[in-house]
């Protein structure tokens, strides 16, 4: 009730592209690993903009939520069930192939994290000659 309303005007009203999750856990789910916060902001909200985590956000949800317990494992939860595409710490440079190779996510999966990540720049005209 606090939080959720601004947070909706800021993805529809003011058409937010990019949204960053936390290191906080809502009722012992990670918000970086979190279906629920993900169905709510791309499919409630119409969100189509990408997410980044928070530096140390996935790396949180093993050292110090317990919610997973590898880094691989980190990786494939916050693509899949986060919906993060961009990792701001390190967790993807050094283990979602790692994750991939585990068949923990697939590369289909990389793929639209990726798209989503470079749409916006896209749109921006970042790759225009």
């Amino acid at each position: 009730d606090t939080y959720f309303p601004a947070f909706k005007m800021a993805v529809q009203q003011g058409k937010a592209k990019g949204v960053m999750c936390s290191y906080v856990a809502v009722q012992g789910v990670p918000s970086c690993a979190s279906k629920f916060l993900t169905s709510v902001l791309r499919g409630s909200w119409g969100f189509d903009g990408y997410i980044t985590s928070d530096t140390g956000a996935l790396a949180f949800m093993y050292q110090y939520h317990k919610y997973i317990k590898t880094q691989p494992e980190a990786a494939a939860v916050a693509v899949t069930d986060g919906g993060v595409d961009i990792n701001s710490g390190g967790v993807y440079y050094y283990d979602i192939l790692n994750a991939v190779n585990m068949s923990l996510i697939t590369m289909d999966d990389v793929h639209a994290a990726l798209f989503r990540s470079l749409k916006l720049r896209f749109e921006l005209g970042l790759f225009d000659p």
